[in-house]
């Protein structure tokens, strides 16, 4: 009986022990649940087929078409694209204007944890003593720091309060509705993922990158030009476009974004810069956005297909560590109350036994 006792005991402190440690390695990766849009403010890319995509080739390269993009205000798509296994498909918060005047999205549930996932308004790049502004002109400074040329490092330390008021004055143009991939929670590390998709290179949104166009003069020096019509090296390759969507009201600001586009281009490298979302995780409140991207594999369906290449063609990962509530594990109190019990029935048992 004493053997028995013991082999029951035990087994009771293993399975007990075990339960404890399956709780402890059941953390696992979570995806949004519960999610609820407070807004129709929305677009979703997604595709028709998604066992059968369709594909484009695009300047040389395979893509899948993100062709199922008709979804203006369709929650039941944009939910799809938030729990769907592809991080291309996607939602875009806020798509009907590129002046966002207010932050709409989405809150969701992450296991235990609450996330609220919005749009960026102006308002967003001044509050907080400019917290945006200085994390995203930081992060950015510090992203393409060895492309900087000497003399625009040189530069910069006496121009960086004017394109700091710059950013928290005006913001980001058309930065501030993301199209959100994915949203995760690693409950191992307490660490929030987000992807953001866009752009896998950005430099022809800021400069002029053809290295030919057409040649659209009839005539030169009051005669007919032969080439007329023809290709003819650009005479503004490299140069900057100064598009109003994505100027920052800082000259000095907008010039080193279009250096530092030109000098990618020249060196082989893609531009890079990701849209912002306004993340809130159990009431701390941050900002995602990247500077460096991994090519989606897809591309938008319903880009200008003339001068468009590059829509949804990257995928913009952001992460960061925040606090998550405690998850629920055996109290040792509970362990030794199991045991307790255990040993009840062991009595119990063997009384049983005994008294035949």
């Amino acid at each position: 009986m004493k053997n028995l006792k013991r082999l029951f005991v035990g087994a009771s402190v293993a399975i007990v022990l075990e339960a404890s440690a399956t709780t402890l390695a059941s953390a696992a990766t979570l995806g949004p649940q519960e999610i609820v849009f407070d807004t129709a403010n929305i677009n979703t890319w997604l595709y028709k087929d998604p066992t059968n995509p369709t594909y484009e080739v695009v300047q040389g390269v395979s893509r899948k078409s993100l062709n199922d993009f008709n979804n203006q205000g369709n929650v039941a798509k944009a939910i799809q694209a938030l729990t769907d296994e592809n991080r291309e498909t996607n939602v875009e918060l806020w798509t009907s204007a590129e002046t966002i005047t207010a932050n709409v999205g989405f809150s969701a549930k992450l296991g235990k944890n609450t996330v609220r996932v919005e749009s960026v308004t102006l308002a967003d790049w001044s509050n907080n003593n400019g917290q945006l502004a200085k994390s995203w002109l930081n992060g950015f400074l510090t992203a393409y720091d060895s492309v900087l040329l000497p003399e625009w490092k040189s530069l910069i330390p006496s121009k960086y309060d004017e394109m700091l008021t710059a950013l928290t004055t005006k913001g980001l143009y058309s930065s501030g509705d993301p199209n959100i991939g994915s949203l995760s929670f690693d409950t191992d590390t307490n660490e929030l993922k987000a992807d953001l998709v866009g752009h896998l290179d950005r430099a022809g949104l800021y400069i002029d990158t053809r290295p030919t166009v057409t040649d659209t003069r009839r005539n030169i020096n009051g005669k007919p030009n032969p080439n007329y019509g023809k290709p003819m090296s650009n005479p503004t390759y490299l140069k900057p476009k100064y598009d109003a969507r994505y100027a920052t009201g800082s000259k000095v600001l907008d010039d080193v974004i279009a250096a530092i586009a030109a000098v990618s281009v020249q060196q082989g490298k893609y531009f890079q810069m990701s849209e912002i979302a306004k993340i809130t995780f159990n009431d701390q409140l941050d900002y995602a956005f990247a500077f460096a991207a991994t090519d989606s594999g897809a591309i938008a369906g319903d880009r200008n297909k003339t001068t468009d290449s590059t829509s949804h063609t990257g995928i913009y990962t952001w992460t960061k560590k925040f606090q998550s509530p405690p998850t629920s594990v055996p109290e040792p109190g509970t362990i030794f109350g199991t045991l307790a019990v255990a040993g009840l029935a062991y009595r119990i048992r063997r009384k049983g036994v005994v008294s035949k």
